[in-house]
């Protein structure tokens, strides 16, 4: 046994010694590798996470995990005499590399006898490797300058940086292995005293006292350059918000002076000149506000000829847009006071309609005063059709895959007026597993599809009566968006057709908000085989069978000596009956046999919301705000916010159309058709923020909340709103919810094995995740993901307690690879279950009770969130 173990240890002595010598044995002698930067800041150390960016060329090699050199390694393999050939031949582009060009390199670099050799592994080695970062004196001081730079234009005008090379504690090759310290005492900051005003002219002045208060640069904090500088960029955008066109056009009509005979408390005075580069009269030193002049809208170049729609000028001679979408594009009028922020929100809109390429917005100093600016837009139409194709994919549990492939069909400005016509047609396509006990045990795949289509016409404006919509500046771009889609799907199951149609209205205020109002959202979903329920809910059926057995017991002479318990439809009719009109034994079972009688409860009740129609009609709203595309938010949140309220109109209809009646546990509801119709609330909340690290890295974290309230004419939420838990964007150490197995995780502690886990009408869901690039395309990721569902009403175990909640959050961590092709990006996550509420608490910490080489795999495209 010693010698077993004595071998491995040798081993992964040995291997360890030979990644050593790889990863330097291209040091030349005399050099070091440089393995790590550390910063020792004594003072003020906000700021240490920044300071990589400020070493230049003396940054360790990138490391897979932050801790294996897995491209040095691989530069490592390749020889070192051929790395001026190498380096070379990859500066061609891929269509000039071949054995010619390497043959002429050879020759070059003084190796004849190399000519006609490929040395294909060696090229791939030094192509997929990375040189060695090796200790350069001259480069860190350059570094130590540039921190000291960045110090004093922090304000730390006494700082002091020394850098230090010091020895590895390493096992191996130390003498070729150095780390650098960077010793940083920022010392006294210098500070702002006051902060006066040097403005001559009263309206400037006004303007700057009115948003005074939003200032980068506020008494008591330290002279910090970079607030200076952003102060610059915000006075600039106000005037030129309130009419001054070429306002500091030339960087010096804004600055900030100091007593520079003191060090450390510095009294500023903020002064706004006029420029006098170009100006023409010397005298002049007013500033001039501008006003709009001429604008012009080119769909064609070449023509001069126009029409005047509300005081613009439209060159548009073939006439196939209507010159009102042009005019209404533009938030901005002849005559009005000069904003940019008008130019923004134009250039949006036009962007929005999705119907035009712009190819110039040229500003310009009217001819005729310097007060007027003319506006010139040039549009390129984009194609009238286009065709996309897509390919999704999906890795779920108990090995079942898929791929979900789709054509969409754009064709745009339908009927002259910039209208947009979408018609798509996607099918996700797969396997799934049936181990259940009526499949005789036996695991089997079977194939399982949903075809889906669905046409969408949005109209670049509100579709109001009277013309109200218009009343709506076209800076918001509000749209009216009528949609339909059907679908058919096939699987372990039911099997279901879906009919949904809507009619919204959208409006997006900035960038980053958009809301979204379904003033009519209906739904109908046929389900195809309700009578197979208890054929693929082996488990659901046993309950059904010691319900009707007790109440045999219970009451002989009522029950049905004919009844098969075996055969699927008997049954399902039978054990509905019961439940639904034999409230006396429902009583006498809670009484004397609790657990089966709330068993029975939840199976009827997810029989009747997986077996039922489906009748929805709805009115909803939805609230997003991302600032992940603003580059000047370090930070970013993306916050999602639904809400749906259903069957209000319907039950308001009840008294004009006399609905039909039906009683559920004594309570009595209207159907519509035959159907009962869906009346329930229901909100998420979906809070998104990223915190950006030093090297790209980042930490992304994610709040889930929702809620799903049945109410009036339902005593459960229709299947399709109920939440999931588990899965790729999830809780990623568990699949989504098997009905046929009984796994997933959920609701509240509900032990495995019950066939209506990993379902309920109330989420919450936590994670966190640190992206750590390792490449321009590859990344990795360490994440930890929490949450569960529960049950809201009384007929349920499961229900969501406050007291007990925290009881009964799941706990995953892992870790994942993402790997980025062009747009989209791959990922591949490791979970491991670390705390299991389906466990008896004081067994609910199982992270070491796992086997590492069997984590749960989730594939997917794109980030989790």
């Amino acid at each position: 046994m010693k010698q077993k173990y004595l071998i491995k240890f040798s081993i992964v002595v040995a291997t360890l010694f030979f990644l050593e010598s790889c990863r330097t044995n291209k040091i030349p002698e005399g050099e070091a590798l440089l393995t790590k930067n550390v910063f020792k800041v004594k003072g003020d150390a906000s700021d240490k996470a920044d300071l990589e960016n400020y070493v230049k060329r003396q940054k360790p090699n990138r490391k897979f995990l932050s801790i294996i050199p897995v491209k040095l390694y691989l530069y490592g393999f390749s020889n070192r005499k051929y790395d001026a050939v190498f380096e070379e031949f990859f500066s061609y582009s891929y269509s000039e590399r071949n054995q010619t060009l390497l043959d002429s390199l050879y020759v070059k670099y003084g190796m004849p006898n190399e000519v006609g050799n490929s040395h294909g592994f060696q090229r791939w080695m030094y192509n997929m490797g990375e040189k060695p970062v090796l200790i350069d004196e001259t480069m860190l001081q350059n570094s130590t300058n540039n921190i000291k730079a960045f110090y004093r234009k922090k304000g730390y005008w006494d700082v002091d940086v020394q850098h230090e090379v010091r020895n590895n504690k390493s096992l191996f090759a130390k003498d070729k292995k150095k780390t650098v310290v960077y010793k940083i005492v920022t010392n006294e900051p210098t500070k702002i005293e006051s902060v006066n005003q040097d403005i001559p002219y009263s309206e400037i002045l006004q303007l700057y006292e009115k948003y005074k208060s939003n200032s980068y640069v506020k008494v008591g904090s330290n002279l910090d350059g970079y607030n200076v500088e952003n102060e610059y960029k915000r006075i600039e955008k106000i005037m030129r918000n309130n009419g001054y066109y070429n306002f500091n056009q030339y960087g010096d009509e804004v600055r900030f002076y100091g007593d520079s005979t003191e060090t450390k408390k510095i009294p500023l005075i903020l002064r706004i000149t006029k420029s006098q580069v170009n100006n023409k009269d010397s005298l002049d030193k007013a500033f001039t506000k501008n006003y709009y002049n001429d604008i012009r809208i080119y769909v064609d170049r070449n023509t001069k000829k126009y029409d005047s729609v509300q005081n613009y000028k439209i060159y548009n001679p073939t006439k196939e847009f209507r010159d009102e979408v042009f005019a209404n594009a533009i938030t901005f009028d002849k005559g009005r006071l000069y904003k940019y922020e008008d130019l923004v929100n134009t250039n949006r809109s036009f962007v929005a309609l999705n119907n035009f390429i712009i190819e110039e917005f040229k500003t310009s100093q009217s001819s005729i005063s310097d007060s007027l600016v003319d506006i010139s837009i040039y549009l390129k139409p984009k194609l009238k059709y286009d065709i996309d194709l897509s390919i999704d994919g999906f890795l779920g549990g108990n090995g079942s895959i898929g791929f979900i492939p789709g054509i969409k069909n754009s064709w745009r400005n339908v009927f002259g007026g910039a209208e947009n016509l979408s018609m798509e047609i996607n099918a996700t396509l797969g396997t799934l597993q049936n181990d259940d006990d009526s499949f005789e045990n036996l695991k089997k795949f079977v194939f399982a599809y949903e075809i889906a289509s669905q046409a969408s016409l949005k109209f670049p404006r509100f579709l109001v009566p009277f013309g109200l919509g218009n009343a709506i500046s076209p800076k918001y771009l509000p749209n009216t968006e009528m949609l339909a889609r059907a679908s058919f799907q096939k699987n372990i199951g039911l099997d279901r057709i879906n009919l949904i149609t809507q009619f919204n209205y959208n409006i997006s205020p900035n960038s980053s908000v958009t809301h979204k109002f379904t003033l009519f959202n209906l739904q109908y979903t046929n389900v195809i085989n309700p009578h197979k329920y208890f054929f693929y809910r082996n488990n659901d059926k046993l309950t059904a069978i010691d319900f009707v057995n007790e109440l045999n017991l219970y009451d002989p002479t009522t029950f049905d000596p004919n009844l098969n318990v075996n055969d699927n439809d008997q049954l399902g009719v039978y054990f509905d009956n019961a439940v639904e009109t034999r409230s006396d034994f429902l009583q006498f079972l809670q009484q004397n046999n609790g657990e089966l009688e709330k068993n029975a409860t939840a199976v009827y009740l997810d029989k009747k919301r997986l077996t039922e129609n489906i009748l929805i009609n709805s009115l909803n709203y939805e609230f997003k705000l991302d600032q992940t595309l603003d580059k000047e938010i370090r930070n970013p949140y993306n916050i999602t916010v639904k809400a749906e309220f259903a069957g209000n109109l319907m039950s308001a209809l009840d008294g004009f159309l006399g609905y039909e009646k039906q009683t559920i546990f004594d309570k009595e509801t209207r159907t519509l058709f035959g159907i009962s119709y869906s009346q329930f609330a229901k909100i998420d909340i979906d809070i998104r923020k990223h915190f950006t690290l030093y090297q790209r890295n980042q930490i992304v974290t994610r709040l889930f909340f929702g809620i799903g309230i049945p109410y009036g004419n339902s005593i459960f939420l229709p299947f399709d709103r109920r939440y999931y838990m588990g899965g790729s964007n999830d809780l990623r150490a568990w699949y989504q919810p098997n009905p046929q197995s009984g796994t997933g995780v959920g609701p509240g502690d509900l032990e495995s094995g019950i066939s209506n886990r990993g379902y309920g009408n109330l989420k919450l869901l936590m994670s966190a995740e640190w992206r750590i690039p390792f490449t321009t395309s590859i990344e990795g990721a360490l994440f930890v993901d929490a949450g569960n569902v529960w049950e809201t009403d009384d007929y349920h175990s499961t229900k969501f307690s406050i007291k007990d909640f925290h009881q009964q959050i799941a706990v995953g961590t892992g870790f994942g690879i993402r790997y980025t092709l062009g747009f989209f990006t791959l990922r591949g996550d490791f979970a491991y279950r670390t705390l299991d509420p389906s466990f008896p608490i004081e067994d609910r910490f199982i992270l070491f009770k796992n086997n590492l080489l069997k984590p749960t795999f989730q594939f997917g495209l794109g980030y989790p969130f």
